[in-house]
C-alpha cells in the first residue's frame, strides 16, 4: 500500500460513526460575554484575534465536528491531531483568563433538537484530565454534555445525553 493512499479500511472507533451525521458539535474559544453597561476591560478586536490564535493552539479539531445518533443520545468524535501539535488542556484557562475569553461547548444534536451551549470551566478541565471524563450539565435543558479524554491533555469524544 502506498504511504500516500487513504486508509479507509480501518473500522470506525465507535459504531455511531456508521450512521449518517445528524448534527454538529463545537468547542470554541470566544470573548467572555459582559454587561454592556460596564466599561470595556479588553479590546474586543484583539479578543477576537486572540481567540482564533488560542483556538488553533488548543482546539483546532473542535470547531466543527459531526454528531451521530447513538442509542438514545448523540456522539461526536473529533479528528485526532498529530502528537505534539496541540497545547495541553491543563494550561488553557490561564491564557483564557488573561485575555477575557471563555471556552464554550455547543451541541446541535439534530434538526429536531434545540442547540445547547455551556461553558467549559477550569474545574471541568481538571476533572477531565484527572478522570478521563467530565459531565457538563445544561441546566436550561436538563441534559448533559459528556466529554471524554483517552489521550493525555486532549478531548477525544463527546456525548449528548438527554
Amino acid at each position: 500500500m502506498s504511504l500516500l493512499a487513504n486508509d479507509n479500511s480501518k473500522p470506525p472507533s465507535c459504531a455511531c460513526q456508521n450512521n449518517a451525521s445528524t448534527g454538529h458539535f463545537a468547542l470554541r474559544v470566544e470573548p467572555r460575554v459582559r454587561d454592556l453597561r460596564d466599561g470595556a476591560t479588553h479590546d474586543e478586536s484583539l479578543q477576537l484575534e486572540q481567540s482564533g490564535r488560542i483556538q488553533s493552539l488548543y482546539l483546532p479539531n473542535m470547531e466543527s465536528v459531526p454528531v451521530h445518533q447513538h442509542g438514545t443520545g448523540f456522539h461526536a468524535h473529533p479528528a485526532i491531531a498529530a502528537p505534539g501539535t496541540l497545547a495541553h488542556l491543563e494550561s488553557l484557562h490561564d491564557i483564557l483568563d488573561e485575555h477575557g475569553l471563555v471556552a464554550r461547548v455547543q451541541v446541535t444534536p439534530s434538526a429536531e433538537d434545540t442547540a445547547v451551549a455551556v461553558a467549559l470551566t477550569r474545574e471541568n478541565v481538571s476533572e477531565l484530565l484527572t478522570n478521563g471524563l467530565v459531565d457538563l450539565n445544561v441546566p436550561t435543558h436538563d441534559t448533559t454534555i459528556r466529554l471524554h479524554s483517552t489521550l493525555e491533555g486532549r478531548i477525544t469524544a463527546a456525548e449528548y445525553v438527554q
